[in-house]
Formats: C-alpha cells, structure tokens, sequence
C-alpha cells in the first residue's frame, strides 16, 4: 500500500488534507481518495470529517474556492 499527499490546506483552526491510497487487491489495483477535513482547539482535533472518491474530489473543489473566497 502507498499512501501519496496531494494538498493541505490551513485556514484559521481548520485543516484540510487531500491524498490517495493505492494498492493492489487479489492483484487488481485499487485507488481510493481522501479528503479530511479537521478543525482543532487547543493544540486537539475535536472535529473531523472524512470524504471518499467522488465525494472527496467534491469536498476538496468547495474548500479550495472557499479558501480563495477568504483570502487564501
């Protein structure tokens, strides 16, 4: 298995992570993507949010205009 990271995205108290897991599965390949999405207090994670493939690809179109709407 190899885990590659795409992208992370800082703003404020909240964290966004992009990466994709490949592998192989009875030696087909597998490729599974990632978005997490994280808010932290005090040095803690006290929320976080996972989206897989499509929904990942989705997640991580909205915080980038989000982030580019704030600045970022």
């Amino acid at each position: 298995m190899k885990i590659d990271v795409g992208v992370i995205i800082v703003n404020g108290n909240v964290a966004a992570v992009r990466s994709r897991k490949r592998e192989r599965r009875n030696g087909i390949p597998w490729v599974q993507e990632y978005v997490h999405i994280s808010t932290w207090k005090d040095q803690k994670i006290v929320y976080m949010e996972t989206f897989y493939n499509g929904a990942a690809s989705d997640a991580y179109r909205r915080l980038v205009k989000e982030s580019k709407a704030l600045g970022g």
